[in-house]
């Protein structure tokens, strides 16, 4: 009877897991998305009508929410960070709400009129994260663009460095691309 706003928020939290449940059940959700990479051509089949008909951020939520792997979600409009959701094991600082988007991401090469890239590319850490962690892995990036919003979500994956990797010679290439 007395709920302020801290609660109306708690309980906006509560329907949105029961709705995530419901609607992409954890064992099966879970089962699919661990078969697959880290990306939007990953969250687009996944919220396809053939498998659990969600919208692709919601998806890609999921996918956030139960990877093992180091991973994360970011929404921006207008070349700034909306919000960001990571996975547990994704705890190198960055991903700052308000914060401007690096020209060095694929997310900024959407903004500037690509069409977004649905397979990952490697970027460089610190598009996203904080530099002054050192880690060895690669930073891995796929973009959603949607389009009636203007905003990009983007997926990003720290995957392990792995010697003679054909994606990282791919970004460079699609990402110059995208940018003419």
């Amino acid at each position: 009877m007395r709920a302020g706003a801290a609660d109306a928020a708690a309980l906006e939290w509560e329907a949105n897991d029961f709705a995530s449940e419901l609607l992409m059940p954890t064992r099966l959700f879970g089962a699919d998305a661990a078969r697959r990479d880290f990306s939007v051509a990953t969250a687009r089949e996944l919220a396809s009508d053939t498998y659990f008909d969600v919208s692709v951020t919601a998806a890609a939520w999921r996918m956030t929410q139960l990877s093992t792997e180091p991973c994360a979600i970011v929404m921006s409009s207008n070349r700034k960070v909306n919000w960001a959701c990571r996975s547990e094991s994704l705890r190198i600082p960055g991903l700052r709400r308000g914060s401007s988007i690096d020209s060095g991401t694929v997310a900024c090469a959407a903004f500037s009129g690509g069409a977004g890239e649905t397979q990952p590319l490697e970027v460089e850490l610190d598009a996203w994260l904080e530099p002054r962690y050192p880690v060895r892995a690669r930073l891995l990036e796929s973009t959603h663009v949607i389009g009636r919003t203007g905003q990009v979500l983007s997926m990003l994956w720290l995957a392990h460095a792995k010697q003679g990797d054909a994606a990282s010679g791919r970004r460079s290439e699609r990402l110059a691309a995208s940018r003419s």
